[in-house]
C-alpha cells in the first residue's frame, strides 16, 4: 500500500514542480554578520520514503558524507534515521514558495496525507498562503503561492513558537525576535504580522516567524524537527565572538574534514536546537 501511495504521489505532486527544472542555486550570499539560511535537520522514521517526499516536492537528493541532505534553493532539508519524539518543539512549521499552487493541497489530500487547506486555496493569480500539509513524521509544511517566481520551489520560512521563560522571565514572540536580531543580524521583515504573531525577520535565504505560544512545549531536539541550520561565513571568528559576548556553545567549533564543513551548535533561550555551519555552499 505504501508503495503505491508513494508512486501515486510521486506523479501528483511531480506534475506541479515539472514545469521547470529546479535551479541549483547556492544557498543566499550572506548578511552583514556573514549569517544565511542553511537547513532543518530532520529525524525520520524510513530515510528512503523520506527522501522520496522531499524529492517528489521538487529537491534535489545530495550526500554531506553518509547523510542524506536534499537541497532546494535557498535551503537545504537533513534527514537523520530515528524514532522522533512527538511534535516539533518550538518549531510550529516551516515553509516553502511555489510558482503555481493550484490544485496542490487536493493532491497532497488524496495522497492520505493530512492537509490544512487555507480558504479558497491557490489560484494561478494569487500571491498567498495554499495551506498545510503533514509529512508521515508530522512535520508540518506550509506552502505559498508566488507566480513571480523563477523556479518550481523554494525555502521560504521557519514559523517559530515562543514557549517557555527566557532567562530574564520574558515570554513572548517579541523576546525571541529581539534575541534573533542581536545574534544574527535578521532585520525586519514584511510578513508575518497578525494580531497574535509578532511582525517576521529576514535573513539572506528565509524569513524567521514568531507566534507566541499559551503552552510550554519541549525544546527541537530528539523531535521530528531536530534542529535548524544557518550559514555562517568565517564561522571560527563568529562563534569566538559570541562566546566573549556570553553566548553559550554546546558543542564547540570543530572542523569536520570528513564532511567538508565546519560546525557548531547552540539552544536558544526556548529550547531550539541550531546548528551552524561553514561550507554547505559545496552541496
Amino acid at each position: 500500500m505504501r508503495t503505491v501511495r508513494n508512486m501515486l504521489l510521486a506523479v501528483a505532486v511531480a506534475a506541479v514542480f515539472s514545469a521547470a527544472g529546479v535551479s541549483r542555486a547556492q544557498l543566499a550570499p550572506p548578511n552583514e554578520m556573514g549569517v544565511s539560511m542553511g537547513h532543518v535537520h530532520l529525524v525520520v522514521k524510513d530515510v528512503d520514503a523520506s527522501k522520496k517526499f522531499w524529492t517528489d516536492l521538487g529537491g534535489t537528493a545530495v550526500k554531506l558524507g553518509p547523510n542524506d541532505m536534499i537541497k532546494f534553493p535557498g535551503g537545504v532539508i537533513g534527514l537523520r534515521k530515528g524514532d522522533p519524539a512527538s511534535g516539533t518543539g518550538g518549531v510550529d512549521h516551516i515553509g516553502f514558495q511555489v510558482k503555481s499552487g493550484a490544485g496542490l493541497m487536493d493532491k497532497f489530500a488524496a495522497m492520505g496525507l493530512k492537509t490544512e487547506p487555507t480558504k479558497g486555496g491557490c489560484s494561478a493569480s494569487a500571491v498567498g498562503s495554499c495551506g498545510f500539509a503533514y509529512t508521515p513524521e508530522g512535520v508540518k509544511i506550509e506552502f505559498i503561492e508566488k507566480p513571480s517566481n523563477t523556479v518550481p520551489i523554494k525555502f521560504d520560512h521557519i514559523h517559530f513558537s515562543a514557549v517557555g521563560a527566557a532567562p530574564d522571565g520574558a515570554n513572548s514572540a517579541t523576546e525571541m525576535r529581539d534575541w534573533y536580531t542581536k545574534v544574527f543580524g535578521a532585520t525586519a521583515g514584511t510578513s508575518g504580522a497578525g494580531p497574535t504573531a509578532a511582525k517576521a525577520l529576514d535573513l539572506p535565504g528565509a524569513s524567521l516567524r514568531f507566534r507566541a505560544a499559551t503552552s510550554a512545549s519541549m525544546g527541537t531536539k530528539g523531535t521530528a524537527i531536530d534542529h535548524i541550520g544557518f550559514e555562517i561565513k568565517n564561522l571560527e571568528q563568529w562563534c569566538q565572538k559570541a562566546e566573549t559576548s556570553g553566548l553559550k556553545l554546546d558543542v564547540p567549533f570543530t572542523k569536520r574534514p570528513e564532511l567538508g564543513i565546519t560546525q557548531a551548535f547552540i539552544t536558544d533561550p526556548w529550547g531550539n536546537y541550531i546548528e551552524l555551519t561553514e561550507g554547505l555552499n559545496h552541496l
